[in-house]
């Protein structure tokens, strides 16, 4: 019984409140200092309230509402005077008192009620304690970013273009092309090999439909099949290449690459000239002469040694090259390391693939008949991240279509999150910026670039040097006998703010893969660019090495080259015949530049965590800053600063000890008659040094 009525008093009470709410009565909460049923009443009476009842489980607190009448208006001045006033005159029988105003709240569920969604960890992780793990792409599609009006083309074995998840966003028409077959049928061939595409283009465009699988990246965006990788081994001359990268440039913005040469760590293969020609075609003239936007897998060689910087597609500066991660936030067994990775995203581990789209029926991953086969949680590989990376560029360019290429990557680097921040590997270079070989400069956050977008207003306008050295050194044997070894210098004079650099070897070896290639730059930030690997093959011969690591450093000063052979069966007739370095930056007194593009694209500030473009529980950005540089982050700043006040304190009081000392010894030496004689410490003059070097200085206009 006294439950039933307890009951009836919760909803009768929370009726009234509706009540009072639609029809904007004014709602009060009242606490006495002590119970008594008449007190409650009286001051009802006394302010023509009606008593809706009691708060439960609070005692003593009533909640009141203002009636229909004349004295509404002075009612309510009354207690609103009498509102945040301590207990005390003139009710000396109320605690406090206070109105209640309506607030909206919402449910903190997903966007789209699509069935993989739940599941699909890469765009909101909700496993502790790697929450923070996932692209963060929830706040973006809030700000209403979903990449409409912006074409991806996939650069693959076809796509099941009419999948009940990708019909919505297929653009047809001369934007698609099939280069195996010389038609225009992009669709998968061999239903038992070509399934990839289908699953690429699933996580970067999946449609919203609410009924089938997951959702993309970019749920609104675009997209084109361009078929070059058809069957289970795809071989093409050049030419074909070069076409399939710069099909239809003046509707496709962005071109999605998970393919590469083998991964096996037995090759270096790259762009011949043409392709390399063809790219840069697209980088000029591309998006109305904004340049095309390349995404690039880094590869799944790992465990053979492979590197990205062996690969000459994904080691190009044009191009954004993405590593892999595990939803813990730590480097893939497969995803390859390289200097030239700009970031890494998430893709499928062992125990938390990825979910996409799938063929139809019992082809492809999921084997299940019919339309229970059209999705499959099984995909995986860096080819997964480079479909993340080209979503992510969707909403970028939404966000802000006017901007370059190399705007583009300046905003990916600025987006970016110390991912596995333990790992040893990390390095903070000389312009602030913490950068790794296994992770580039970190995890991308997607809504993180969308509102760096918004605010980048002002072209990057690329300045770079390059000079040469021909050396013909060979390979000296060490004086500890364990490696043959080579450095060689290059001094540059010219100052520019880096982002890219490149180094062009020819070195003679009987066998490239016993070579160590390391690059170091003015501050001594060391790129690695090539370790001992499984590549028996002869010589580098004009092989393009690229780095990320001198992102933000000035190029004045001493770059080292250092090779080196550490096998017991070195060669001893090889020779670092010459090499040359390619600095691409900005001209940081250019006062056009807002500061953050002039720190070499860092800001100097931690975000919110509450900012839409925060990340999980992070608050480590890639935004370089001199605190950051000097004391790090958490409980290491903490004992660093510690240390630091300590040190600084101890230094003072022995200063302070030393004068006294000094004082006391005078005054001794007064009172003895004593004469003390400093004699003068001798200097020397170290002999300037002048190097005379020539240097050939080009600028490009930043859109290219």
């Amino acid at each position: 019984g006294d439950h039933m009525l307890v009951t009836g008093t919760v909803v009768v009470v929370s009726l009234a409140l509706w009540h009072c709410i639609c029809a904007q009565n004014s709602i009060w909460a009242v606490e006495f200092k002590h119970y008594n049923v008449n007190i409650s009443q009286h001051f009802a009476e006394e302010h023509d309230l009606i008593l809706i009842g009691k708060v439960e489980l609070l005692d003593n607190v009533y909640l009141y509402k203002t009636r229909e009448s004349p004295k509404r208006i002075a009612s309510e001045q009354v207690l609103r005077s009498l509102e945040g006033q301590e207990s005390g005159s003139p009710h000396d029988s109320v605690l406090w008192l206070e109105e209640q105003h309506a607030v909206v709240f919402e449910k903190k569920s997903l966007p789209y009620q699509d069935p993989l969604l739940p599941s699909q960890w890469h765009l909101h992780n909700e496993t502790s304690p790697t929450s923070h793990i996932h692209i963060n792409v929830l706040p973006a599609w809030k700000m209403g970013y979903t990449g409409k009006s912006v074409v991806i083309a996939f650069i693959d074995d076809g796509v099941e273009y009419d999948h009940p998840d990708l019909e919505h966003n297929w653009l047809p028409g001369s934007n698609n092309w099939n280069y195996n077959t010389g038609s225009s049928d992009v669709k998968p061939r061999d239903l038992l090999q070509d399934y990839h595409g289908t699953s690429v283009a699933g996580l970067g465009v999946a449609y919203h439909d609410g009924t089938t699988c997951g959702v993309g990246v970019a749920p609104d965006a675009q997209f084109s099949s361009i078929v070059l990788l058809q069957h289970a081994s795809s071989s093409f001359i050049p030419s074909t290449a070069a076409q399939a990268l710069t099909h239809a440039y003046d509707i496709n913005d962005i071109y999605c690459n998970s393919w590469g040469p083998r991964d096996d760590g037995l090759r270096k293969e790259g762009p011949n000239t043409l392709v390399a020609r063809s790219i840069m075609t697209a980088i000029e003239k591309g998006r109305g002469g904004l340049g095309s936007l390349y995404m690039w897998a880094a590869g799944n060689g790992r465990q053979n040694g492979d590197n990205c910087n062996y690969d000459g597609y994904a080691n190009s500066r044009y191009v954004v090259t993405v590593g892999a991660v595990t939803e813990k936030g730590t480097f893939t067994s497969y995803s390859e390391p390289c200097a030239a990775l700009i970031g890494v995203l998430p893709s499928g581990s062992g125990s938390a693939p990825l979910g996409t789209t799938d063929l139809h029926g019992r082809f492809g991953l999921n084997e299940a008949q019919g339309s229970a086969g059209a999705c499959t949680e099984r995909f995986g590989g860096t080819s997964a991240s480079s479909p993340l990376a080209a979503g992510i560029a969707a909403l970028v360019l939404e966000a802000n279509p006017d901007l370059t290429w190399l705007d583009f990557q300046y905003i990916i680097k600025m987006s970016t999150i110390k991912t596995d921040p333990k790992n040893s590997g990390w390095v903070l270079n000389g312009g602030g910026m913490w950068v790794s070989h296994e992770y580039g400069f970190g995890l991308i956050d997607a809504s993180l670039a969308v509102k760096r977008a918004e605010s980048f207003v002002v072209h990057v306008k690329e300045i770079a040097l390059t000079q040469s050295k021909r050396d013909n050194e060979p390979l000296l044997l060490s004086t500890n006998g364990k490696q043959y070894i080579v450095e060689s210098k290059i001094h540059l004079n010219q100052t520019i703010m880096l982002h890219h650099v490149e180094v062009i070897v020819n070195i003679k070896h009987k066998s490239r893969g016993q070579l160590d290639i390391r690059l170091i730059t003015p501050y001594g930030t060391e790129s690695i660019l090539a370790t001992a690997h499984r590549d028996t093959n002869p010589n580098y011969s004009g092989w393009r090495f690229t780095t990320m690591f001198a992102w933000g450093e000035h190029s004045t000063g001493d770059w080292k080259l250092i090779v080196s052979d550490s096998t017991r069966s070195g060669d001893p007739n090889a020779v670092l015949e010459s090499w040359t370095l390619n600095l691409y930056g900005l001209d940081e007194n250019d006062e056009s530049y807002p500061d953050f593009v002039k720190r070499g694209g860092s800001q100097a500030f931690e975000w919110d965590l509450h900012d839409v473009s925060a990340i999980g529980n992070s608050t480590s950005t890639n935004s370089g800053g001199l605190f950051y540089a000097l004391f790090g982050e958490g409980h290491e700043a903490v004992m660093k600063i510690v240390l630091m006040v300590g040190l600084v304190s101890g230094i003072f009081i022995t200063v302070v000890i030393m004068i006294i000392v000094f004082i006391l010894r005078r005054e001794v030496s007064r009172v003895d008659d004593n004469t003390i004689q400093m004699k003068p410490i001798p200097t020397t003059k170290d002999e300037d040094i002048t190097e005379t070097e020539t240097t050939n200085i080009y600028i490009a206009d930043g859109k290219n």
